[in-house]
């Protein structure tokens, strides 16, 4: 398939938070569902290694923040970028319609794990 975007320009809003933070090309498995929204949590599908929407129902597998706007929902993959490391504004994150506070919470879990760090709970901030 075709890869569309390999030239990355874009603004995204202030989701980061203070503090040093990593962000780094992904690429956006094709066939989404709808188009995906900057501050979307992402999750990787280990079986093509490609990233996708968040699914509420797994929420151990939250794993990075689209940090643009990215319309796959083509026949096509699309290079996006994603932050992986770092502190977040938890409030402009976007979750799945119908999440539940503990799917959530345990997301919020696993992107702490992975080492994405709420900026409420930045230890230098807290």
């Amino acid at each position: 398939m075709a890869l569309k975007g390999t030239e990355a320009t874009f603004e995204y809003p202030e989701i980061h938070g203070p503090g040093a933070w990593y962000q780094t090309s992904v690429i956006i498995a094709s066939g989404q569902a709808a188009e995906m929204k900057a501050g979307e949590v992402i999750q990787l599908n280990t079986t093509n290694y490609k990233w996708e929407t968040f699914v509420a129902a797994f929420p151990t597998g939250a794993g990075a923040i689209l940090l643009e706007d990215v319309d796959a929902t083509g026949g096509d993959d699309v290079k996006a970028v994603a932050m992986i490391v770092g502190s977040y504004r938890a409030e402009k994150l976007i979750w799945p319609a119908g999440i539940t506070a503990e799917q959530k919470n345990i997301a919020t879990a696993a992107l702490r794990d992975r080492g994405l760090i709420p900026a409420n709970n930045f230890p230098l901030y807290a």
